[in-house]
């Protein structure tokens, strides 16, 4: 919670300069619209405030590891997305080198056949 939130929650009592002037109602009204979020609010840092502190050490231990777990994840995930990508550019490059190579045979095999063919049209001659 920011520091903002928690000013707002524990001086509900002052008003801002532009809503002075404003009527009651309006301001009932603009309130009510926002009451879900503020009300959820206010009930989590009501909460925060009973508890002991052992318990709050406990609540920041379990966000502590909740964000470390999340943390390994995201950095496992990572690091699959790594290995994804170095093993799709080597089987890139097997395959670049394999047609190469098929290139290189169909060459030679078209050189072999025509050398051949000129031998035995020599030989008939």
């Amino acid at each position: 919670m920011s520091t903002a939130a928690a000013q707002s929650i524990a001086t509900p009592n002052i008003l801002p300069p532009d809503m002075i002037d404003m009527p009651v109602d309006q301001i009932e009204a603009d309130q009510a619209k926002e009451s879900p979020l503020l009300d959820e609010i206010r009930v989590g840092f009501e909460e925060l405030r009973a508890m002991s502190h052992d318990e709050l050490r406990q609540v920041i231990n379990r966000r502590v590891t909740l964000l470390e777990t999340v943390l390994r994840e995201r950095d496992d995930r990572r690091a699959a997305i790594d290995t994804a990508k170095l093993a799709s550019r080597m089987l890139e490059e097997r395959r670049d080198r394999a047609v190469r190579i098929h290139k290189n045979v169909n060459l030679g095999s078209a050189l072999a056949a025509i050398a051949s063919t000129m031998l035995i049209v020599a030989v008939m001659i």
